[in-house]
């Protein structure tokens, strides 16, 4: 059995790739580290909260409430969020 190991930068707490590396079950954890999977629903930038415990980052609902109905967050952060729910669905769907 394997585990997936998501990688942020100490010093900002922001995910560093939006794919996880596959570890083995008795694999430890390096600095920068956790085996906390980032929700799907999530738009980047992504950070590592404080406690250890979740991903922080803003939904694209909330995204359009912050900035309006008629503004549109750019391609390319719709892009990398889209790419990131479908890597994370392969992944957790492969734990199964």
């Amino acid at each position: 059995m394997s585990k997936l190991v998501w990688t942020y930068d100490i010093a900002t707490k922001k995910l560093v790739s939006s794919s996880a590396k596959e570890v083995d079950d008795d694999y430890v954890l390096a600095a920068g580290e956790t085996f906390v999977a980032p929700e799907a629903s999530l738009l980047a930038p992504l950070t590592f909260d404080e406690s250890g415990q979740q991903w922080l980052g803003i939904s694209f609902d909330d995204w359009i409430k912050d900035n309006g109905s008629q503004k549109t967050p750019d391609l390319t952060s719709v892009t990398l969020a889209a790419l990131a729910k479908q890597v994370l669905a392969l992944q957790l769907k492969g734990d199964s």
